[in-house]
């Protein structure tokens, strides 16, 4: 039973101490031993007044008032006092100290047991807590977002930030309900989340809402809600973030890049956009397509090698350079000219500087094919200098057909004035001084009643083409001629007086009929874009915003079997459900992935494949569409231009079938001639040197032909999907470890080492993955000729392991990286660079990864090296 005792005594977490009247310790368990600072056997025989002591708050504390001195006083037990203890380190510990006496067999006291409890981490907490709590106050204060705290939805406190938000005091918000302070649409959903937050304790993510200011006005936040406790009371806080400015940039940001995106698309011209570094900034596919220059070029954002690109097509390529060179040193400036292309093109190139707030941030190059408008020009000016002596004709007419202006004044409308074009028009006969009626009495009171009512009401007069009889000469016959008149009464220091102007219509006749000959130009003109439309190749499909489909060319309908009236008026989905559109692997298409409408949602829809069915043959169809805007910018159609590609697709497949069977067929004659050459080699010893150097030339040509044989039957097995993974549980960091180290044993300049590995354990092919890490660090050596150090890295990071290789060779050119994982892509191709190859490692390397639910990347500098990652996921458990 003692034992037992002592047993737990020992083992008890509280220090316990056994003291005799004296005031000397007895006995320490190893937990006071501890606390004190010293070992069980030193703390025995040691006085308890020999204890430093001192108030928790650092105050001077007697030793006497200690419990257990209290008790050997007093006989009875002390209460818990909580003190400093200094221990032989000089450390301080605070225990909570309690003393109960100890009695014999009649009672009386002989000694004490005492119970300390080690206390320091408590009272460090309570005073963190409460540095915490000064620092929570400083942060709502100091904070420059809106914070409300909430009990009973009711608000009890509000931060500096949230009241100059609203405009409110503080005690104009304290002790309201939130609600009175959320703009009234938005009420029911932040009703909604209070409740989730209050009732079900849950933390609501950053939502949008409109609170309402003091005067009215409504504030875009977006507002975080999570629940606490203060002083045990069920609590929410809320956060506010004023969002209203960010939200109008947003949108007018929206609406900016709409409109540029649109324009560059719609518009027919070539644009390129560069920034004040010279590097693209923006471009159309109408650039790309004028210019015939690869997409990736422009993509790669360098002006200075697009421009080199192009000079080759140019008749005269040093004056363009030298033009281009004095645009950009002026940034202010315009310009406009006239490129010559070798091949006869004529483009118009202009230039405007790209300007933010008044400031020039780049460029804006636009390029129009005008080689037909410069050859209707030339033809233009033929017909001109043809019409310019039709003019000079007519000038000559126009000077023997009047056109005449008479100025009549007084009762009797005397001719004031007369001009030499209604002399010649009349006749010589005298007209100045002589009242209307005197000069012209076959038509004066029909006349002269119209000029004196223009006269007497200041209503003008006008006629069109109204009958005349004149003589052209004094002695000439009359004839009838036709003439718009116009009476306008006008004021003059002499009285109100009445002019009379007279416009021969044989000029309008003669104008009529140049307006029709030029509407039958247009009529022409349009008939042969209407024909052109019939005669393209590519089909063409036409629908409304309502997805019903408008128009269909001639090709489309060659194309799919389906005349034009049966297409017409059905809905997009209609008309994909008649023709059994499918996707290109022969699966269901849904309506969504339909290019056209995807285009009315927005989206510029570019090499979308599919297939269908015609006559017991599959078509397969590649198609871009873009949606339609109006001037506002709203959608209200959408067009898509549709190839049929079955012939590229058939050859793609036959592609992929010669690589598959020329694999298998090179597989079994490459592990021969291996074989051989291996088992040649093992007696290299008493081979001449001129036949070991054949063979061992042989047994690496061979080794690199297995190389590209097994590259190429992945390949084949990606592409028909029948790639299997052999998963088993894999020590990532040791095969690391082990591919790291046989790859290190290869070269002699390079330093391959592995950095930094954390253990991890992951379901995988091992086999796959070796493959992986040794393409990645073959090329790392291959792509470092100088040497160097390699340095690979398997990190742990969110539940997956990080692998990346990095050197510090070559690196890759930024135009060339987006292109890194595609099939037989090598950036190095025809530079110092090119080590062979077939360029399929990383494309494969990609798909094997993928297929683990893994992805792979690559960060690369030209001239300072490439970093190629790839993460896996880690195996539960």
């Amino acid at each position: 039973m003692e034992l037992e005792a002592a047993a737990v005594l020992t083992a008890a977490p509280d220090g316990l101490l056994v003291v005799d009247r004296g005031g000397l310790f007895r006995y320490a368990n190893p937990a006071a031993a501890t606390m004190l600072g010293l070992s069980a056997p030193d703390v025995v025989g040691r006085s308890c007044r020999s204890w430093e002591v001192a108030a928790v708050d650092g105050s001077e504390l007697a030793v006497d008032a200690l419990p257990v001195l209290e008790v050997l006083r007093t006989g009875e037990s002390a209460g818990e006092v909580e003190h400093a203890l200094r221990r032989p380190d000089g450390a301080w510990a605070v225990v909570a100290h309690r003393a109960a006496p100890l009695r014999d067999a009649n009672g009386a006291v002989e000694g004490a047991v005492v119970s300390l409890v080690d206390v320091t981490e408590r009272t460090r907490a309570a005073e963190q807590l409460q540095r915490a709590e000064s620092s929570f106050r400083m942060f709502l204060e100091q904070a420059r977002e809106g914070i409300t705290l909430q009990r009973d939805r009711h608000i009890f406190y509000a931060n500096p930030a949230i009241l100059e938000m609203l405009g409110y005091a503080p005690h104009e918000i304290v002790g309201r309900p939130l609600l009175d302070f959320i703009h009234p649409d938005d009420r029911p959903i932040v009703r909604e989340r209070m409740r989730a937050t209050i009732e079900e304790g849950r933390f609501v993510p950053p939502q949008a809402q409109r609170l309402v200011r003091r005067n009215g006005e409504p504030v875009e936040v977006e507002t975080t809600a999570l629940p606490i406790a203060v002083e045990r009371v069920p609590t929410v806080v809320a956060i506010s973030v004023d969002v209203t400015e960010r939200n109008r940039t947003r949108r007018e940001l929206e609406r900016s890049r709409s409109t540029l995106t649109a324009a560059l698309e719609a518009t027919a011209d070539g644009i390129l956009v560069v920034d004040r570094k010279r590097r693209i900034t923006a471009f159309n596919d109408r650039f790309v397509e004028m210019w015939r220059i690869p997409r990736a070029l422009v993509e790669g954002r360098d002006e200075g090698r697009v421009t080199k690109y192009v000079l080759d097509q140019l008749k005269a390529p040093d004056v363009v350079v030298a033009s281009t060179r004095e645009v950009y040193a002026s940034p202010e400036r315009e310009s406009e000219e006239l490129l010559e292309l070798a091949d006869g093109r004529i483009y118009e190139r202009c230039s405007r500087p790209q300007q933010i707030a008044g400031e020039a941030v780049g460029r804006v190059w636009s390029f129009r094919d005008v080689t037909a408008r410069r050859r209707a020009e030339a033809e233009r000016e033929r017909l001109l200098a043809e019409v310019s002596r039709e003019r000079e004709l007519l000038k000559t007419v126009f000077d023997h057909v009047p056109v005449g202006i008479t100025l009549h004044r007084g009762p009797d409308l005397v001719y004031e004035l007369i001009n030499p074009a209604l002399m010649a028009m009349f006749g010589d006969e005298p007209r100045l001084g002589r009242p209307f009626a005197a000069v012209a009495p076959g038509t004066a009171p029909e006349r002269r009643s119209i000029l004196e009512r223009v006269l007497a009401t200041g209503v003008p007069y006008r006629a069109v083409d109204e009958p005349l009889r004149v003589r052209r000469t004094l002695e000439g016959p009359f004839e009838d001629a036709y003439f718009t008149i116009a009476y306008v009464r006008v004021p003059s220091p002499k009285g109100a007086a009445v002019v009379a102007l007279y416009v021969d219509s044989t000029d309008r006749v003669r104008a009529r009929l140049r307006i029709e000959e030029l509407a039958a130009v247009s009529r022409r003109q349009t008939a042969e874009l209407e024909s052109i439309h019939a005669n393209m190749l590519d089909g063409l499909l036409v629908c409304d915003a309502d997805s019903r489909i408008t128009h269909v060319n001639e090709a489309h309908t060659r194309m799919t079997g389906f005349p034009n009236l049966s297409v017409v008026g059905r809905t997009v989905g209609e008309y994909a459900r008649t023709t059994g559109l499918r996707e290109l692997d022969g699966g269901p298409l849904h309506e969504r992935g339909l290019p056209l409408l995807r285009a009315l949602s927005g989206e510029i829809v570019k090499d979308a494949l599919f297939r269908y069915s015609r006559a017991g043959r599959t078509v397969c169809v590649r198609a871009n569409a873009t949606p339609i805007r109006n001037e506002t910018g709203a959608i209200v159609g959408a067009v898509a231009v549709s190839r049929d590609v079955s012939d590229l697709v058939e050859f793609d497949r036959m592609k992929d079938q010669f690589i598959r069977v020329a694999a298998h067929e090179l597989k079994t004659p490459v592990a021969i001639m291996k074989g051989y050459a291996d088992l040649l080699l093992r007696g290299r010893e008493q081979l001449p040197a001129a036949s070991r150097d054949a063979l061992e030339a042989i047994a690496r040509g061979a080794v690199r032909i297995d190389d590209i044989v097994k590259e190429l039957l992945d390949l084949s097995l990606l592409h028909l999907g029948q790639m299997e993974l052999r998963r088993e549980r894999v020590d990532l960091s040791a095969l690391v470890a082990i591919v790291t180290g046989r790859m290190a044993l290869t070269t002699h300049r390079h330093r391959i080492r592995v950095v930094e590995s954390e253990p991890v354990v992951v379901q995988a092919d091992r086999v796959r993955i070796e493959q992986v890490l040794g393409k990645l660090l073959d090329n790392a050596v291959r792509y470092s000729p100088r040497g160097g150090d390699v340095e690979v890295r398997l990190v742990v990071r969110d539940g997956v392991a990080v692998v990346s290789v990095r050197d510090h060779g070559i690196g890759i050119p930024t135009e060339k990286q987006t292109r890194v994982f595609q099939r037989f892509y090598r950036p190095h191709t025809d530079t110092p660079y090119d080590y062979g190859g077939m360029g399929v490692g990383l494309y494969i390397s990609r798909e094997i990864v993928a297929r683990h639910g893994g992805a792979m990347w690559f960060e690369s500098t030209e001239g300072e090296g490439s970093t190629f990652c790839f993460r896996l996921p880690i195996q539960p458990g």
